[in-house]
Order: C-alpha cells, then structure tokens, then sequence
C-alpha cells in the first residue's frame, strides 16, 4: 500500500466529473464503459449492463488490457489498440462505483489488478490523468481498509 500512498502524496487527487474526462480519443470501448460510468451514478447496473460490465471485467482480468473495441462475442479484432488510458481510468470508476453499490468482493479485485497496471504505466499518464488516478486509489485504499475493519485484521 505504501506505493499507492506515495503515488497519491505527488499527484494530489481531483475530485472526479465530466470535466476530468477526456473524451478527445473516444473509441467504441471507451464510449460503452463511460455509458456504463453515467449508469453507475444512479446505482449498480443491472440486466444487459450489468452482463456487459462482467465480461468487461472478465476480459480485463484475462488480459491485463482493455482494447479498443471488442467485436459481439468480445473477441478481438486484429486492428484494435490498447492503448486509451482514459479506458482504463474510467473503467476503474466503474469498479469503484459497482463494488460501493455491491460490496461484490470480484470487483474490488479487479480494481486493485487495474490499479496495479496503471501504476507500472504511470509515466505514459498524463498529470491530469495521474490525479485522476489518485483519487481512484483513495477510494481503494478506503475499501481496503473497510473490508479489513469488518474482518477483524488490523494494521492495513
């Protein structure tokens, strides 16, 4: 944890809103989680959302990447990239915002394997998308230690 504490001690967060997310690369993936984003301020997703959000979650934890475009069986197509870090960043609100609704212990792992990512790519982010990143981290760190508090370990 203390990587993640010093990451977010040099990027002060940003409170996270539509004027922090960058829409200049929009690709058809990027597009479909910040739909999923908008849906998640208004509670956890549900139906065909919520079975689009699990395969996105499955692919991701295969993966390691989120691409830019996933074909109707979620495959990838030869031509897709992987490089859209504002995918990454939103998809991490996402996480964020269905493990706080769901307390589904899957997406807080996801979380913390995206965060993980990120942090090792750190220094393709730009500044404005580092301290969006810390403020995903905050919300991690948070869930950590909450998950902690109610199983009786201490320390974390």
């Amino acid at each position: 944890m203390a990587t993640r504490e010093n990451f977010i001690a040099r990027y002060p967060a940003n409170n996270i809103d539509e004027s922090n997310i960058s829409a200049e690369n929009m690709d058809a993936a990027f597009s479909m989680i910040l739909k999923l984003y908008y849906k998640l301020l208004d509670g956890p997703l549900c139906g065909q959302d919520l079975a689009c959000f699990r395969k996105l979650v499955k692919s991701f934890e295969v993966r390691k990447l989120i691409y830019s475009q996933y074909s109707a069986d979620w495959k990838i197509p030869d031509n897709a990239s992987y490089d859209n870090y504002e995918s990454y960043l939103v998809f991490g609100l996402c996480l964020a915002e269905q493990y706080e609704h769901t307390k589904c212990t899957k997406y807080l792992s996801c979380l913390l394997k995206l965060d993980d990512t990120l942090i090792s790519i750190q220094s393709k982010l730009s500044i404005r998308q580092r301290r969006c990143l810390s403020e995903i981290l905050l919300k991690e760190l948070a869930f950590v230690r909450d998950l902690a508090e109610q199983m009786g370990i201490e320390g974390v």
